[in-house]
C-alpha cells in the first residue's frame, strides 16, 4: 500500500534457528544504512508458554505513527486506549469478545455503559469508558453493521477514525484495536487491513504515536493478512 514504508510485519524465518539469528542481525545492520526505514517490536506469544511470555517480531512506521502487529489478548495489552466492537445497546453479556472484555475489565464497565449511554448506538458510534480492572486508560466501544456490501466499509472506515479523532481529543498517545469486523460481522480481512491502514496513513493526531492491531491467535489467516 502507498503512504508507509518498512519492513513486513511478518517474517518466514523461525527466530529460534541458528539461520534466522543470523539474517536478523543482517537485517538490523541493513535498517540502519536506511534512515527512512523503522524497525520496532510487536510481541508475539510464545507457542509454549501458558503465561504471558512474548517473543519480539518487527512493526513499521506510518508517518509518525508506529505501527504494531500483535499476536495475543488485547485486554492484557499496556496501551492508553483499547477498542472493542459492541452491539448498539451496548450489552456486554452479549457475544465472546465482549464478554471476555467484561470479565477482564469488571462490571464496572457495564455500568458506566448504562449510565452513559442509555440510548442505542447508530454504527460507526463509539462509547468512551475507563478501562475498569485493565491497564489502560480508556476503553473506546464501537459499533458496526454486519457486512454485506462496500457501503459497510465507509462505516468500518468512519468507525477507525472516530476512534483515532477521540484519542487525538483525550490527548492518549498509543491505541490497540482488534482487527475489528473480521469475526461475527463477517468483514473481509484483506479489506479491514486495507481500510485501517489507510486511517492511520490519514490521521493528523497531534499526539496518537503507537497504534497496535491485536489478533488472538498468530495461527490465524486475520494474522497472516
Amino acid at each position: 500500500m502507498a503512504g508507509y514504508r518498512g519492513r513486513s510485519v511478518l517474517d518466514d524465518s523461525d527466530s529460534s534457528s541458528p539461520e534466522s539469528s543470523e539474517t536478523s542481525e543482517s537485517d538490523e545492520e541493513e535498517s540502519t544504512e536506511d534512515s527512512d526505514e523503522l524497525e520496532v517490536a510487536t510481541y508475539l506469544p510464545k507457542h509454549s508458554s501458558g503465561g504471558s511470555g512474548f517473543q519480539v517480531k518487527s512493526g513499521f512506521q506510518i508517518g509518525n505513527i508506529t505501527v504494531n502487529i500483535v499476536g495475543g489478548d488485547i485486554t492484557r495489552q499496556k496501551v492508553d486506549v483499547i477498542v472493542h466492537s459492541a452491539n448498539p445497546s451496548l450489552d456486554l453479556r452479549q457475544g465472546r469478545a465482549s464478554s471476555s472484555l467484561l470479565s477482564a475489565a469488571g462490571k464496572g464497565i457495564q455500568r458506566e455503559c448504562i449510565q452513559k449511554y442509555p440510548r442505542k448506538l447508530s454504527p460507526g458510534d463509539i462509547a468512551v469508558t475507563t478501562g475498569g480492572n485493565l491497564a489502560c486508560k480508556a476503553i473506546y466501544h464501537g459499533v458496526l453493521t454486519k457486512y454485506s456490501s462496500k457501503k459497510d466499509e465507509k462505516v468500518l472506515a468512519d468507525l477507525v477514525t472516530e476512534c483515532l479523532d477521540q484519542a487525538d481529543s483525550d490527548g492518549y498517545r498509543s491505541i490497540a484495536f482488534p482487527p475489528i469486523g473480521t469475526g461475527y460481522l463477517s468483514y473481509p480481512s484483506p479489506r479491514v487491513a486495507e481500510i485501517m491502514l489507510e486511517c492511520i496513513e490519514n490521521c493528523t493526531s497531534r499526539t496518537v504515536t503507537s497504534v497496535s492491531i491485536v489478533i488472538y491467535s498468530q495461527e490465524s489467516s486475520t494474522f497472516q493478512v
